[in-house]
C-alpha cells in the first residue's frame, strides 16, 4: 500500500482499513486462483487434481467446471 494515511484522523483510518480489507480479499484471491483442488469425478468417481475453470478428467474424459465462490 503505497498511499500515505494519517491514522490520527477518524476519516483517514477509515479509507485504511477499507483499503487493508480490500487488499488482503485481493491477495486471498489470486492465492485461491493458483490452487490446485483435490475432487472424485462426478463421473468415474477417481480422485483428481482440479483447478479453477474447466477441467477434463484424464481417466474418463469427463468434463468438470470448478470455479470459486468467495463471500466474505
Amino acid at each position: 500500500m503505497a498511499k500515505k494515511y494519517d491514522l490520527g484522523s477518524k476519516s483517514d483510518m477509515k479509507k485504511f482499513m477499507r483499503d487493508l480489507n480490500t487488499q488482503v480479499i485481493n491477495d486471498a484471491n489470486k492465492q485461491l486462483q493458483k490452487r490446485e483442488n483435490y475432487i472424485a469425478c462426478p463421473n468415474c468417481k477417481v480422485p483428481i487434481a482440479v483447478s479453477i475453470g474447466t477441467n477434463i478428467c484424464p481417466f474418463c474424459k469427463h468434463k468438470i467446471e470448478n470455479e470459486l465462490r468467495i463471500d466474505f
